[in-house]
């Protein structure tokens, strides 16, 4: 979380997001809301939810694109198929544990979990 301060330590606003912080330790997530707040930030954590075999498929495909995999469609199927039984995939689509760690750290008033579907949704 300092990366977030390297380029300016004046900031008053940061945004960090990222798949991964839902694989964050407790500890980890207490560390950066105790270095955040000593830097005078109110935090606001937002919790973007995505159904979880969709969100592993988008993952196969990033992996394949960002690492030069060079998969066609029917190896990333088969990536898919592994990937999904793997302890990785498993934690990330853990919503209840994630949604316990996250509210057992931040205040609930400034927590907002929702579904990257209702991103799109007009209402």
């Amino acid at each position: 979380f300092d990366s977030l301060f390297s380029r300016n330590s004046a900031s008053s606003h940061v945004a960090d997001i990222t798949p991964t912080y839902c694989l964050c330790s407790k500890a980890t997530l207490e560390e950066a809301k105790i270095q955040l707040e000593a830097r005078g930030f109110v935090l606001k954590v937002f919790f973007n939810m995505r159904e979880p075999a969709e969100r592993l498929w988008s993952q196969v495909k990033m992996k394949n694109v960002i690492h030069n995999l060079g998969l066609n469609k029917e190896e990333e199927i088969d990536f898919y198929l592994e990937y999904v039984k793997s302890s990785d995939a498993v934690r990330r689509a853990d919503y209840v544990s994630i949604i316990n760690k996250i509210n057992s750290v931040f205040d609930s008033q400034g927590v907002w979990i929702d579904f990257y579907e209702n991103i799109f949704n007009e209402q």
